[in-house]
């Protein structure tokens, strides 16, 4: 498990103004399995409040991500992630989505709380893909400040992920 981000938090709120900012992030990334036909486990994009603690990598690995233990895993405040997940654990989404690698939005929780399979016609392993989130400040408010970066983790099976390029953009 391990993860990687932007040190000094963001601010994404004006108190002046009272503005939330849109932000749009773009990335380039890989998933090997170094031709294993079995995955395991993935990656996420998130946003915590600077006060968030990251695990320690050992109680954080396998489905937790690098952001969760077994104890936080279904309940933490102040978390958000957008994850990119290549194994089924009993907490994904229902057998036909978490049978294969799915995208999910985790809300204060591994569990996703909206979610798609990926393009069953696109492999992933190591095929070059690019994501891209878009936050509309209309819909919903975050923290003053947040902190922004990537986790990920494997367990008994072995993958690597790589984030070849990022982009991250606010209006404020």
């Amino acid at each position: 498990a391990g993860q990687f981000g932007l040190v000094t938090p963001i601010q994404i709120y004006d108190k002046t103004t009272g503005k939330v900012a849109d932000f749009v992030t773009e990335f380039t990334f890989l998933v090997n399995t170094n031709g294993r036909s079995n995955y395991g486990d993935g990656f996420a994009f998130f946003i915590v409040s600077p006060n968030f603690k990251i695990p320690d990598k050992k109680k954080s690995e396998g489905g937790n991500l690098g952001m969760f233990t077994s104890e936080t895993a279904l309940y933490t405040k102040q978390v958000l992630l957008v994850e990119f997940d290549t194994f089924s654990n009993e907490w994904d989404p229902s057998p036909a989505v978490s049978q294969f690698a799915h995208i999910g939005i985790d809300v204060n929780s591994i569990r996703s709380v909206a979610y798609t399979p990926w393009y069953s016609d696109f492999s992933i392993d190591g095929n070059l893909a690019k994501a891209r989130i878009e936050y509309d400040s209309s819909d919903k408010k975050l923290k003053v400040l947040v902190q922004i970066g990537f986790s990920a983790s494997t367990g008994d099976l072995v993958e690597t992920h790589d984030i070849l390029s990022w982009s991250f953009k606010s209006n404020i």
